[in-house]
């Protein structure tokens, strides 16, 4: 592929400006363009605000409607029927991009999550090679593939598996392929990290907790664990949830604790990285975090982070040195950690710093976008 730019087809699986794999999907692929020898061209499944993000760093896309393979575990029989027929627009979008790849001359495919798998039919019939990018662990989640057996094996032929951590390249057993890789995510450094942060320059401390709001992401634990602080006589802080979700069922357990004027339910905002640089501690209860992304931008942005000790979360954090962990789904543990934290803020200040400078050398978008370049490289040096 030398002196030659590399047609990229890269294949969403959504079109969502606050979801994780699309934000990913929208950095690297800037990335990509700007400094490699790389023209990415984006296929969105439907409509959304993530196209928006698109053309503001000036990518090109297509919307070419299309339904993913993913049920729930215990789904009803008429769910699963209605799941096959919305699928028969799969037919339309494989023939649909199959032209794109010929049109385009198209050299590699990217498929983004494992909720997708059009682009897959697609490049195999072009005899193409592709790689597929796991970011999740469906069995966390209570999904699985419709048709799990055959759904594997269309997911083994790929040239090249990317995981994005290795708790979520050990939730695979089923995918029996040696073409399998860990490749962190990247954080956008420029947006997210924040030398001039020093956190506990105020008495009243400000919390921060970030993510979609669903049982499984422990924002009702680190609700429990503050009404122990609480209980304790530990009243200075103020804590920021931001994320969309079970908002009223949160609230309502807020209410219980006699805790409104402590906790403040905010909603989605597309400047998160505001709100991050003004707090002094950001928590990660989620009770299995794939990779981590909002950990990243918590420790890019100088916060001190507290996660569960679960999931990917130990990739990232080691206790005591860049971070601070807790017992996964243990509120007990929880307010022990934040009462450690408070107590200790000459410690504190320096695994702030110390996790800040890691994610920094770590998780940079930069790094992402290159070790992706270079596998699609090694990739199509072996398939000429």
């Amino acid at each position: 592929m030398q002196n030659k730019k590399i047609e990229l087809l890269y294949i969403a699986s959504d079109n969502n400006a606050s979801s994780g794999a699309f934000l990913s999907m929208v950095k690297l692929c800037a990335l990509l363009k700007r400094n490699y020898d790389v023209n990415p061209y984006i296929i969105l499944p439907c409509n959304g605000d993530g196209a928006q993000l698109l053309e503001d760093s000036g990518l090109e896309y297509e919307i070419i409607r299309s339904e993913d393979w993913i049920i729930p575990i215990n789904c009803s029989f008429k769910f699963y029927l209605k799941k096959l027929k919305k699928s028969l627009k799969n037919i339309l979008a494989v023939f649909k991009i199959i032209q794109i790849i010929k049109k385009r001359k198209i050299d590699i495919i990217h498929i983004n999550t494992i909720f997708s798998y059009v682009g897959a039919l697609a490049a195999l019939f072009c005899k193409k090679p592709f790689v597929w990018h796991i970011r999740e662990i469906l069995s966390n989640i209570d999904n699985k593939i419709i048709f799990e057996s055959a759904g594997y094996k269309l997911i083994e032929k790929a040239s090249q598996i990317v995981m994005i951590s290795d708790c979520v390249n050990s939730s695979y057993s089923q995918i029996k392929s040696p073409h399998r890789k860990v490749i962190y995510n990247g954080i956008d450094d420029h947006r997210f990290f924040f030398p001039k942060h020093n956190i506990y320059t105020n008495e009243n401390l400000k919390f921060i907790c970030v993510g979609e709001i669903y049982k499984q992401k422990g924002q009702f634990e680190l609700i429990d664990a503050c009404a122990k602080l609480k209980e304790c006589g530990i009243n200075n802080w103020n804590l920021s949830v931001i994320g969309r979700g079970d908002i009223n069922s949160l609230q309502e357990v807020i209410n219980k604790y006699n805790l409104s004027n402590k906790i403040e339910l905010l909603g989605y905002k597309s400047n998160v990285q505001d709100y991050l640089r003004e707090s002094d501690i950001a928590f990660i209860p989620s009770y299995c975090e794939p990779f981590g992304r909002v950990t990243v931008e918590a420790m890019m942005s100088g916060c001190l982070v507290i996660a569960a000790n679960s999931g990917a979360s130990p990739e990232i954090i080691t206790n005591k040195q860049t971070g601070l962990l807790f017992e996964a789904k243990n509120s007990n543990d929880l307010c022990k950690v934040i009462q450690f934290a408070i107590s200790n803020k000459e410690l504190i200040k320096n695994i702030a710093q110390q996790g800040q400078k890691f994610a920094l050398e770590k998780f940079s978008a930069k790094e992402n976008a290159y070790n992706v370049y270079e596998l699609y490289k090694n990739i199509l040096g072996e398939n000429q």
